[in-house]
């Protein structure tokens, strides 16, 4: 059976001409502007997006102390582990983090729920980091609720890194933290996957290594001729 297209009933003649300008369907046009994009720009950063177009890793709350607490951690050759859930989110996050550490020749302990353990931290897997003399764990897609596992893990020297993107209770855990839903967040989209939050935080890490790292800097660009001035960093 053919499908049919059913569309909203938009301006025709700006969608043709934008179909012909971009040299893409027509009927793609109309759905992207079902959702709301409608300008050329736009439409051809929704398709065909690149790295530039994403938003500055920086903007995450706690990003800049998260970047100095690993940079530590490596330069002075701490144990690291890894935790996180074991669905598609937490594995892929974790291997995120996993081959970052690797490249930076910090092999990390990788841990996540096996066979019936339920989701989030315990006190037995910390009673597994204590045992290992583990110094930092960074959580992936887990960790924003593990409030009295953090605190017990506290009393024995481990430090947390949490990316997670669960919504947080009123109370977080005495961690650095990395999650687009927390209050004083100001990253623009809240709904990154876990695996979303590890890449931010992966990318806002190597970027840190880079010589225009936390440097101030003016961006002058014309306007239809005139100036405009941002302030960046």
């Amino acid at each position: 059976m053919k499908p049919e297209w059913i569309l909203p009933d938009y301006n025709r003649q700006e969608i043709e001409l934008i179909s012909k300008n971009t040299n893409i369907d027509i009927n793609i046009i109309s759905i992207l502007f079902a959702r709301g994009i409608r300008d050329e720009h736009e439409i051809y950063r929704f398709l065909f997006p690149e790295l530039n177009n994403l938003h500055s890793p920086f903007l995450l709350h706690g990003i800049f102390e998260a970047i100095d607490r690993l940079k530590i951690a490596i330069k002075n050759n701490e144990k690291i582990a890894i935790f996180g859930d074991s669905d598609l989110d937490g594995i892929t996050s974790l291997t995120m983090i996993y081959d970052l550490l690797v490249k930076f020749e910090n092999r990390p302990l990788i841990r996540y729920p096996k066979g019936k353990e339920s989701y989030g931290l315990t006190h037995e897997i910390i009673d597994e980091f204590i045992a290992n003399k583990i110094d930092l764990v960074i959580t992936v897609d887990s960790g924003i609720r593990d409030i009295p596992e953090i605190d017990y893990a506290k009393e024995h020297d481990i430090d947390f890194i949490i990316t997670d993107h669960h919504e947080p209770d009123e109370n977080l855990p005495d961690a650095i933290i990395l999650n687009p839903k927390k209050k004083e967040c100001k990253y623009p989209f809240k709904e990154l996957a876990g695996v979303g939050v590890v890449f931010k935080f992966v990318q806002a890490f190597l970027y840190s290594y880079t010589p225009s790292f936390n440097v101030n800097f003016v961006l002058i660009y014309e306007n239809k001729a005139t100036y405009d001035i941002k302030w960046n960093y």
